[in-house]
């Protein structure tokens, strides 16, 4: 038989749930708060933009006509001069007339050449712009070009401010024959819309992030109840992989003993006839009759463990009977109460109704006193209780016998119904009465189960099926 390869480092579902959810929540969040933010700044732009366009093409229907003469005059020679300097102070009124009640806090007007022929700052009149990207794209493509910029300072109208979102829209201003005769730039402050947007993010991420981890608990739910049934299917699969190697194991020592107990048999059977030939033809003061009758009751003895042989290896039928459970454990104490060590205690419970099972009580007696007897020996000579109890169920019986002796790794307690496993020092254990005790059980239809740790005790569970019941007990 294939069996499965030990697994590796234990998948935890719930863990790896975990963990991929909030990274995936935590992606979406961050996703959606990034395209919300966008969209509300698109929206932002636009309409700052339009408020921009609108407001250039009014400036522009008073600014060119008015002072056309100075800006086709101005050149990179820095600020203005005499006539020049009339025309920007005028702009400058009419600029800061125009935009009072916008919340534009800069503007800038250009040539089509890209020199700067009015700035609120004076100081940037007459500089060349005619690199600038906003500027240029602005002129060349002949629609209105805006950015949303973060300014740390900034030289505004009333002087300079700080901490600032500015949209920052360039507009070119169309001459009557179709050119550019002039490109706008103007500053708006919107950092209140920001701030709202900001405000109106974080309010729907905040939504979004509570209905997800609303998701996650449900689900969680799911996850960790599909990882316990999971784990419980897991550990049924295990069990019976374990269980059906372990008969493998018992099926191939089986049939090794299969063999040797029907040559054994076939040996026996004639020592066995003419022992007792050789007994009844003896006279009563005959040495010989007495010798015959020593043979033959070791022959009888022989061919019992033929037998035991021939059930171990399934080849032979217990000889099933219905017998009291209750009468079936107190023969067993009682048997094993004949050479228990004075350290050592047993207590019974079998304070439950009465049941009868189909069973060879010969055999399952030698089940529960082997189980017994390796409960004395794991004190180790020392102090120790053992505790016997009955569990009913709907349709079985549970014969637990429990210690608080040295107990048993895991990897021991794996193979403690191994055939010619043991525990003991060598010479002292066989290593097979477990294993002929799990063949006994398992020819009856039960099953038997161990659970140790070391230094916890060890707890054999025999279950069997219950054929009907007696009534209780008085």
């Amino acid at each position: 038989m294939t069996t499965a390869a030990p697994p590796g480092k234990k998948f935890n579902l719930v863990r790896y749930f975990s963990l991929t959810s909030a990274v995936i929540i935590g992606l979406a969040v961050l996703g959606l708060g990034f395209f919300q933010y966008e969209r509300e700044s698109a929206f932002l732009i636009r309409g700052a933009e339009q408020r921009n366009v609108d407001l250039a093409r009014s400036l522009s229907h008073s600014i060119w006509p008015r002072f056309a003469v100075y800006l086709s005059g101005v050149s990179k020679q820095g600020a203005p001069t005499g006539s020049g300097q009339t025309a920007v102070r005028e702009m400058d009124s009419m600029i800061r007339d125009r935009t009072r009640s916008f919340p534009v806090v800069k503007v800038k007007v250009f040539t089509p050449e890209g020199i700067t022929a009015y700035s609120t700052d004076a100081t940037e009149i007459g500089v060349d712009k005619s690199r600038g990207q906003g500027f240029r794209a602005a002129r060349d493509g002949m629609m209105p070009i805006s950015k949303l910029t973060f300014r740390d300072t900034f030289n505004a109208f009333e002087g300079r401010i700080e901490d600032r979102n500015i949209v920052e829209s360039y507009v070119p201003i169309r001459a009557p024959d179709g050119g550019v005769q002039g490109v706008l730039e103007l500053y708006t402050d919107v950092t209140s819309l920001v701030n709202e947007i900001d405000d109106r993010t974080l309010e729907i991420v905040s939504i979004v992030l509570v209905l997800f981890i609303f998701l996650y608990v449900s689900l969680f739910l799911i996850v960790h109840r599909a990882e316990n049934q999971l784990r419980r299917v897991t550990a049924e699969w295990r069990k019976t992989e374990s269980d059906l190697l372990q008969m493998q194991k018992l099926e191939s020592l089986g049939g090794l003993a299969s063999g040797i107990a029907h040559n054994l048999n076939n040996l026996l059977q004639p020592i066995v006839s003419l022992s007792w030939q050789m007994k009844n033809d003896a006279t009563d003061d005959n040495s010989n009759g007495k010798n015959a009758e020593i043979v033959h009751l070791a022959s009888q003895r022989a061919t019992d463990l033929v037998r035991r042989l021939l059930l171990f290896s399934h080849k032979e039928e217990p000889e099933k009977k219905t017998v009291d459970i209750h009468a079936l454990v107190l023969e067993a104490l009682a048997l094993l109460q004949a050479t228990l060590p004075s350290q050592v205690t047993v207590s019974a419970d079998l304070e439950t109704e009465a049941v009868t099972i189909l069973a060879d009580a010969s055999e399952l007696q030698s089940v529960l006193i082997n189980i017994l007897s390796n409960a004395v020996d794991s004190f180790e000579g020392g102090p120790g209780q053992i505790l016997v109890r009955l569990a009913g169920g709907p349709s079985t019986v549970s014969v637990i016998i429990s210690d608080n002796g040295s107990g048993m790794d895991e990897e021991t307690a794996a193979r403690i119904f191994d055939p010619f496993f043991t525990t003991k020092p060598q010479g002292k254990g066989t290593g097979l009465g477990l294993s002929t005790a799990f063949g006994i059980v398992r020819a009856h239809g039960g099953e038997i189960h161990c659970e140790s740790r070391p230094g916890g005790g060890t707890k054999f569970t025999t279950v069997l099926p219950i054929v009907d019941s007696v009534g209780s007990r008085d």
